[in-house]
């Protein structure tokens, strides 16, 4: 998570930029991402993700609507 104070500042991007060379070989990149954060999705889609599945999970007694959003690498 990026502060919001610190957002649109390129973190994030720079953040993700140093895991994706960690992954030296791997073809597929997953993650799952709250439905209601919309500036997560825009940024991870401008990033060449796309969202491939729904899903939910239960943290805590609440349960979490989730999209699966993945790129190939």
């Amino acid at each position: 998570h990026i502060l919001p104070e610190y957002k649109a500042l390129g973190i994030g991007s720079k953040l993700l930029d140093n895991l994706l060379q960690c992954f030296n070989g791997v073809k597929l990149l997953e993650l799952e991402v709250v439905k209601r954060n919309t500036s997560a999705i825009e940024f991870y889609a401008k990033k060449g993700f796309e969202k491939v599945n729904e899903m939910e999970f239960v943290v805590n007694g609440v349960t979490v609507p989730c999209y699966l959003m993945e790129k190939h690498l």
